[in-house]
Protein backbone atom coordinates (compact mmCIF):
# COMPACT_ATOMS: atom_id res chain seq x y z
CA UNK A 1 0.00 0.00 0.00
CA UNK A 2 1.44 3.22 -0.75
CA UNK A 3 1.21 6.31 1.54
CA UNK A 4 1.98 9.61 1.01
CA UNK A 5 4.71 11.81 1.99
CA UNK A 6 2.91 13.08 4.70
CA UNK A 7 2.35 9.47 5.77
CA UNK A 8 -1.35 9.17 5.19
CA UNK A 9 -3.51 7.11 2.70
CA UNK A 10 -6.80 8.03 1.60
CA UNK A 11 -9.15 4.94 2.39
CA UNK A 12 -12.83 4.34 0.50
CA UNK A 13 -14.75 1.65 2.41
CA UNK A 14 -18.39 0.76 0.97
CA UNK A 15 -20.61 -1.12 3.77
CA UNK A 16 -24.07 -2.00 2.90
CA UNK A 17 -24.06 0.33 0.27
CA UNK A 18 -23.25 3.37 1.82
CA UNK A 19 -19.56 4.51 0.38
CA UNK A 20 -16.87 6.64 3.36
CA UNK A 21 -13.77 7.77 2.43
CA UNK A 22 -11.46 7.57 5.64
CA UNK A 23 -7.39 9.63 6.05
CA UNK A 24 -5.22 6.85 8.21
CA UNK A 25 -1.88 8.01 8.95
CA UNK A 26 0.82 4.99 9.65
CA UNK A 27 3.35 4.49 11.96
CA UNK A 28 6.14 1.92 11.53
CA UNK A 29 4.39 0.36 8.18
CA UNK A 30 6.46 -2.80 7.88
CA UNK A 31 8.02 -3.54 4.50
CA UNK A 32 6.52 -6.32 3.36
CA UNK A 33 2.58 -4.87 2.54
CA UNK A 34 1.39 -8.59 2.34
CA UNK A 35 1.69 -9.39 6.17
CA UNK A 36 0.30 -6.86 9.19
CA UNK A 37 2.31 -8.07 12.04
CA UNK A 38 1.37 -7.31 15.31
CA UNK A 39 4.18 -4.52 15.32
CA UNK A 40 2.34 -2.53 12.91
CA UNK A 41 -0.09 0.08 14.27
CA UNK A 42 -2.22 2.47 12.53
CA UNK A 43 -2.28 5.21 15.09
CA UNK A 44 -5.13 7.48 13.18
CA UNK A 45 -8.13 7.35 11.94
CA UNK A 46 -10.41 10.47 10.73
CA UNK A 47 -13.63 9.99 8.50
CA UNK A 48 -12.66 12.64 5.92
CA UNK A 49 -15.56 12.12 3.72
CA UNK A 50 -19.28 10.59 4.18
CA UNK A 51 -21.33 10.89 1.13
CA UNK A 52 -24.76 12.10 2.27
CA UNK A 53 -25.52 10.91 -1.51
CA UNK A 54 -27.47 7.47 -1.11
CA UNK A 55 -26.87 5.14 -4.39
CA UNK A 56 -28.73 2.30 -4.79
CA UNK A 57 -27.56 -1.15 -6.26
CA UNK A 58 -27.68 -0.89 -10.19
CA UNK A 59 -30.47 -3.03 -11.86
CA UNK A 60 -29.64 -5.29 -13.32
CA UNK A 61 -26.32 -6.01 -12.57
CA UNK A 62 -24.61 -6.86 -14.99
CA UNK A 63 -26.31 -5.19 -17.69
CA UNK A 64 -26.82 -5.91 -21.62
CA UNK A 65 -29.32 -3.10 -22.66
CA UNK A 66 -30.65 -0.89 -19.86
CA UNK A 67 -29.50 -0.38 -16.40
CA UNK A 68 -31.32 1.62 -13.93
CA UNK A 69 -29.04 3.59 -11.09
CA UNK A 70 -30.84 4.74 -8.50
CA UNK A 71 -30.24 7.57 -5.62
CA UNK A 72 -31.17 9.84 -3.09
CA UNK A 73 -30.29 13.43 -3.20
CA UNK A 74 -29.58 15.26 0.05
CA UNK A 75 -30.68 18.77 -1.25
CA UNK A 76 -33.03 20.36 -4.12
CA UNK A 77 -30.27 21.17 -6.06
CA UNK A 78 -29.80 19.01 -9.69
CA UNK A 79 -26.53 16.32 -9.46
CA UNK A 80 -23.98 15.50 -12.16
CA UNK A 81 -23.95 11.80 -13.28
CA UNK A 82 -20.81 11.06 -14.72
CA UNK A 83 -19.78 7.30 -16.00
CA UNK A 84 -16.10 5.90 -16.41
CA UNK A 85 -14.76 3.37 -18.83
CA UNK A 86 -12.53 0.76 -16.74
CA UNK A 87 -9.88 3.00 -18.11
CA UNK A 88 -10.63 6.33 -16.34
CA UNK A 89 -11.92 7.69 -19.47
CA UNK A 90 -15.24 9.70 -18.97
CA UNK A 91 -18.05 8.40 -21.51
CA UNK A 92 -20.88 9.82 -20.68
CA UNK A 93 -21.95 12.95 -18.56
CA UNK A 94 -25.69 14.05 -17.81
CA UNK A 95 -27.42 16.88 -15.27
CA UNK A 96 -30.21 14.52 -13.32
CA UNK A 97 -32.95 16.24 -11.05
CA UNK A 98 -33.78 15.72 -7.83
CA UNK A 99 -37.14 15.18 -8.12
CA UNK A 100 -36.45 11.63 -9.75
CA UNK A 101 -35.30 8.92 -7.69
CA UNK A 102 -33.58 6.53 -10.40
CA UNK A 103 -31.88 6.77 -14.07
CA UNK A 104 -32.12 4.36 -16.89
CA UNK A 105 -29.66 4.71 -19.40
CA UNK A 106 -29.35 2.76 -22.60
CA UNK A 107 -25.99 0.95 -22.72
CA UNK A 108 -26.78 -1.25 -25.36
CA UNK A 109 -24.57 0.35 -27.93
CA UNK A 110 -21.65 0.33 -25.05
CA UNK A 111 -18.41 -2.01 -24.74
CA UNK A 112 -18.56 -4.81 -22.53
CA UNK A 113 -16.58 -4.11 -19.28
CA UNK A 114 -17.14 -2.14 -16.03
CA UNK A 115 -17.84 1.10 -15.55
CA UNK A 116 -17.67 3.42 -13.13
CA UNK A 117 -20.79 6.21 -12.12
CA UNK A 118 -20.21 9.14 -9.75
CA UNK A 119 -23.06 11.53 -8.64
CA UNK A 120 -22.15 14.94 -7.27
CA UNK A 121 -23.93 17.36 -6.34
CA UNK A 122 -21.89 20.27 -5.10
CA UNK A 123 -18.68 18.84 -3.53
CA UNK A 124 -20.75 15.43 -2.24
CA UNK A 125 -20.29 12.68 -4.61
CA UNK A 126 -21.05 9.26 -4.16
CA UNK A 127 -19.97 6.51 -6.43
CA UNK A 128 -20.58 2.94 -7.24
CA UNK A 129 -20.06 0.66 -10.79
CA UNK A 130 -21.68 -1.77 -12.70
CA UNK A 131 -21.10 -4.48 -15.95
CA UNK A 132 -22.03 -4.52 -18.87
CA UNK A 133 -21.72 -7.58 -20.93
Amino acid sequence: TEFSPDGTKQLEVTIDGFASSYKVTKIDWPLNPISWPPDSTITDITTVFASSINLGTPQPNPANEIIKIPYWLPSENPANLNIYDQYGRLIFSKLIPNNTDSIQLNIKEWTSGTYIYQICQGEDCGAGRFLKF
